[in-house]
């Protein structure tokens, strides 16, 4: 894949924005272990399926007003990924959710986060609930989204984008290269454009959505 590729269809370059949680920062392990749910021996992760449900909204009660978006650990996998995105596009971007309730201080904990841990830096980073709102650019180009969120990825491509479901944790960086190729076909004209519909299992209502007006840019 070449960056030359992109050169050779009709409308504008696509931008490519990459999640944080789950993508980039291990959220979910660190997540469990507030829960208390015992890391494995072997992984030193915590498996966020295992949170009771009444343990799942205490837990992210937990993570409001401090610096735990901060402190999350890298994936292995987190610099490729940058690569990968760099070496096709010229640059990426980074496009997070924020915590419910908790947009400020969120947003202030994910850019530290980013900040020290991502080279190069990324061309734009955007902390929103309402990630559709950049799905696409103002002459209809498709960006693509790379997401470990299924409903995320929903509204993305129903609002003109084109999305890639990826889950450091379960998924290797060939998900994110046959999921760009996907996204090359449909930008030449040469794959129908069909908006996934795929919905996540809500882990507590932790993450801000559109309907969160309050928390809305």
């Amino acid at each position: 894949m070449r960056l030359y590729e992109l050169e050779q269809k009709p409308q504008g370059r696509p931008e490519i924005f990459l999640d944080m949680d789950g993508v980039l920062a291990d959220f979910f392990s660190e997540y469990a272990k507030l829960a208390g749910v015992p890391a494995d021996v072997r992984s030193g992760r915590a498996d966020y399926r295992s949170i009771p449900a009444e343990l799942r909204e205490p837990a992210i009660d937990q993570m409001r007003g401090t610096d735990f978006f901060y402190r999350l650990p890298k994936f292995a996998s987190a610099d490729r990924l940058v690569k990968m995105a760099v070496q096709v596009f010229g640059h990426y971007n980074i496009c997070s959710s924020p915590l419910r309730g908790d947009h400020a201080n969120s947003e202030a904990m994910k850019t530290a986060w980013i900040q020290e841990n991502l080279d190069p830096q990324p061309k734009r980073i955007i902390i929103t609930p309402r990630k559709g709102k950049y799905a696409k650019q103002p002459d209809g180009t498709p960006n693509i989204l790379v997401d470990d969120r299924n409903t995320v990825l929903t509204e993305w491509e129903q609002s003109g984008g084109i999305g890639i479901k990826y889950q450091a944790d379960e998924n290797g960086l060939d998900t994110v290269a046959r999921g760009l190729r996907r996204a090359f076909e449909i930008l030449k004209g040469r794959r129908e454009h069909t908006p996934q519909n795929i919905q996540s299992k809500d882990y507590g209502k932790m993450i801000a959505g559109p309907q969160d007006n309050k928390d809305a840019s």
